[in-house]
């Protein structure tokens, strides 16, 4: 499991977070709930790729270069290729293998190299946080020491995890002793994709092996690929168009005059270049059947219609549309303005999950009950537990009891029998179970001057055990019995 954690990061005094399959924030405004979202996406950023499937070699020196003899280092590697292959052979490439395995000479350079992959992750989540927060980074640190911003990273090897700091990029980590780590089965992908490529060199082929076993242990717990829909993401969909249209326009004028260039967020420029990249991944037909059943159930059951890129000719680019009706001449189309908010609402949230997101990716989506009726916002839930049991990692902010409580429902009828959830109107991949959801109450603490993170309890009879939600609802029924009392003056 991974866990990051925080400490002075804006609003944020402190707290921590689990990562599961469906992580959940709830709380007021302005306690950090974003803040913590984007530290969570800094951090995947950060990989950049570099996860264990990654098939460039980060490690690149010919073999005599190595700081030690280059025979025993080849020893090494042979003998691994030969117990892969003799696996292979024996189908049994599933069974554990470590690093112990390997010759001491071996076993030094990889420590070395996790080591300086280590110190290279810190200082890219470090870029990463100033990246997203550009000219905020002084207020990021929260609190009257400049320097006192901490981001933690935790796993379930404890020599792997680390600590980030602004204004010190190097790392602080211990000698590593890595004879136990486990070799996974990226190995065997990488030495059948190199044995396919006989012009690789076998410095190259070597260097491709020791770099997978480094991203293996350094990148194996992280997500391939991360996105980010923040908040009000329907008023940016609406004016992408006219911003693309002006930097185009813009363009055609640099070394001419001086070009005026919007400042926006990172978060927003990252949402946008994905936006402005769709019709790309619509041509190369990237949509598969994956998320299918999750795509069909929010469309179907939530907006009523069809979200898609318009490509037809004549169109400088595509348009975003809403379809209405069967897929013939009697097909109603709509542009996103002339829409409900609700449609352009989720109308990102739908082309992201058909062209970009794939099983295994990290989807961070802000306040998914934006505009949204409550029975629309009960019906994304359950769209939502569609997702996650479609292996695909979500994170959500949000201000809605009503999404909550719908999430502690699909958790609950997790324990039903499938004629029970077939009676009554569920699906089996709808049900969410309760050690795949964490939930986290940010709530401001007077004593620190800051907000605190809580993980909430989830109950296997109730789900999710908030009590935020139910003080507002008392205090709003106390007011109700309060306001009764009042006679108009004319009685």
């Amino acid at each position: 499991m991974l866990t990051i954690s925080v400490k002075n990061f804006g609003p944020i005094a402190e707290g921590s977070v689990d990562l599961k399959p469906l992580t959940i924030f709830v709380g007021p405004s302005n306690t950090g709930k974003s803040y913590m979202a984007t530290a969570v996406y800094a951090v995947m950023q950060a990989t950049g790729g570099r996860g264990p499937d990654s098939r460039k070699p980060r490690i690149s020196r010919p073999m005599s270069f190595f700081d030690f003899a280059s025979k025993e280092l080849e020893e090494g590697i042979n003998a691994l290729e030969k117990w892969v292959v003799q696996r292979v052979q024996e189908k049994a490439a599933s069974q554990i293998w470590t690093v112990s395995d390997l010759p001491e000479k071996v076993r030094l350079y990889l420590a070395n190299e996790v080591l300086k992959e280590l110190d290279f992750f810190q200082k890219c989540i470090a870029g990463e946080i100033s990246r997203i927060h550009g000219e905020q980074v002084e207020f990021i640190r929260h609190g009257s020491d400049a320097g006192n911003f901490c981001l933690g990273i935790s796993r379930n090897n404890a020599l792997l995890n680390t600590e980030v700091r602004i204004t010190d990029t190097a790392g602080s980590n211990p000698p590593l002793d890595i004879s136990q780590m486990v070799v996974t089965d990226h190995i065997f992908d990488t030495l059948h994709y190199m044995a396919e490529i006989e012009e690789y060199s076998d410095d190259y082929r070597i260097s491709a092996v020791l770099s997978r076993i480094v991203a293996s242990a350094v990148y194996l717990e992280f997500h391939p690929q991360s996105y980010y829909l923040p908040a009000a993401r329907s008023g940016i969909v609406q004016g992408h168009k006219v911003l693309s249209a002006s930097l185009v326009r813009q363009s055609s004028l640099a070394g001419l005059r001086e070009l005026h260039i919007p400042a926006l967020p990172r978060i927003t420029t990252d949402f946008l270049s994905y936006m402005i990249g769709l019709d790309s991944q619509m041509r190369s037909g990237r949509l598969r059947s994956d998320l299918q059943d999750a795509i069909s159930f929010i469309e179907t059951d939530v907006i009523r219609g069809k979200i898609d890129l318009d490509l037809s000719a004549g169109l400088p680019t595509p348009d975003i549309v809403y379809l209405q009706g069967e897929e013939d001449s009697s097909q109603k189309k709509f542009s996103l303005n002339q829409t409900s908010s609700m449609v352009s609402e989720l109308a990102p949230l739908v082309l992201f999950l058909k062209y970009l997101v794939r099983p295994g990716d990290l989807l961070i989506l802000e306040e998914p009950e934006s505009h949204l009726h409550p029975a629309a916002q009960r019906q994304l839930a359950r769209g939502i537990a569609r997702l996650v049991n479609a292996d695909v990692k979500v994170l959500i902010t949000t201000h809605s009891d009503l999404f909550v409580s719908q999430i502690n429902n699909q958790m609950r009828i997790s324990f039903a029998s499938k004629r029970w959830l077939r009676e009554n109107g569920f699906e089996p991949q709808e049900c969410l179970r309760h050690d795949d959801v964490s939930a986290y109450l940010f709530r401001w603490d007077d004593e620190l001057g800051g907000s605190v993170v809580n993980e909430l309890e989830i109950r296997r009879d109730v789900g999710i055990d908030d009590d935020m939600f139910g003080e507002v609802i008392n205090a709003i029924y106390e007011e109700s019995l309060l306001v009764q009392r009042i006679r108009p003056k004319w009685e």
